[in-house]
């Protein structure tokens, strides 16, 4: 059971923090663990969602206040502030853990070599690994540091480094962990293996560099279509549709003067031309393919932001950053283009 502080604020956070989902909340707990904030999870997610709810409230108050805005307008905007509250501080703790995680991964293999060889110089394993924590790793040193308390006060070497991978949020941690555990139950030589290890894991970074260099070319590709082609192609369309409406008030306004003979109108092409140009065509309401425009670049920003993360980092929650870039270049551009467009003598 989560011991809570006797204090009317904590107790306040608590309460919050029940209501939400058990599996929201177990993410959260591993993600503050994984960043490394020394946070209770209840204490973390009982002041957003307190606070959010709050600004809620106060969000739902000036719409409908102020702005007059109808009642599921107010709803929604208060359903989004408290979303907003929720989902900003978990991505942060996302992209805080995948940061740790990848700098350590980053400088693995150096700690495993310095381990080796310490090793070979006559220290024992736990020494060595001790020995390994330079000021310079940053993370790692933290970890290290940690993992050489808990061996000093008695807890086994194998236990502390399984320990350690679960605190990270690296695959490429755990799998070395078991490597190591496994070596130290075997009783094997582990100087030889952790060079090993290290050799392996600089040659499965080489891998990743080359494959990331061969796809650079498929995410300028789609930062091209979505940046680009999208808002040009949008803009054309539109411009295109005025055009045209321009053109046909211009000659139905010319045909309302000529009146049809006879025999023109019994040429069924010819009468439904000339009942379009004397205004019979139906009329397409601008402003409906202006947000249909912005729409479809909002949707493509957002698809194509997704494509470049799984290209480049292989996960999807990275397209975050990308999606606001995009979607601000891309309506910059969308503007610039029907601007220019309007300018040119032919348009």
């Amino acid at each position: 059971k989560e011991e809570v502080e006797a204090n009317f604020l904590d107790r306040f956070y608590f309460a919050f923090y029940k209501i939400l989902p058990k599996r929201y909340r177990e993410k959260t707990r591993a993600l503050l663990i994984y960043s490394n904030i020394k946070i209770k999870d209840w204490k973390w997610l009982g002041f957003f969602t307190s606070y959010g709810i709050f600004c809620s409230l106060i969000g739902f108050a000036f719409t409908f206040l102020i702005l007059k805005s109808s009642i599921l307008l107010c709803t929604i905007y208060a359903i989004l502030i408290l979303l907003a509250f929720h989902l900003i501080p978990y991505y942060l703790l996302v992209v805080s853990a995948d940061r740790r995680a990848r700098y350590i991964e980053e400088v693995l293999p150096d700690v495993l070599q310095t381990t080796s060889a310490n090793l070979r110089a006559g220290m024992p394993l736990s020494i060595a690994f001790w020995q390994s924590a330079n000021p310079e790793l940053g993370p790692m040193a933290e970890e290290i540091n940690r993992v050489s308390a808990e061996i000093f006060a008695g807890k086994s070497f194998v236990r502390a480094i399984e320990d350690m991978s679960k605190r990270v949020k690296s695959n490429v941690l755990r799998r070395v962990s078991t490597l190591i555990s496994e070596g130290v139950k075997a009783g094997g030589n582990m100087a030889d293996l952790l060079d090993g290890i290290a050799e392996n894991l600089r040659s499965m970074k080489n891998i990743k560099d080359e494959i990331s260099a061969k796809v650079r070319g498929y995410y300028a590709s789609i930062l091209f279509g979505v940046s680009i082609g999208t808002p040009l192609l949008l803009a054309l369309a539109l411009n295109l549709v005025a055009n045209i409406q321009l053109m046909t008030q211009q000659l139905s306004s010319m045909f309302e003067e000529v009146p049809p003979t006879t025999s023109m109108m019994q040429i069924p092409l010819a009468s439904m031309v000339l009942g379009f140009l004397r205004g019979g065509g139906t009329t397409v309401d601008f402003s409906l393919l202006e947000l249909y425009a912005y729409v479809v670049i909002a949707t493509s920003s957002i698809f194509g932001g997704v494509l470049v993360s799984v290209v480049i980092h292989g996960k999807e929650i990275k397209s975050i950053k990308y999606i606001p870039l995009l979607l601000g270049v891309s309506i910059a551009l969308f503007l610039i283009f029907r601007m220019l467009l309007k300018t040119l003598a032919f348009f």
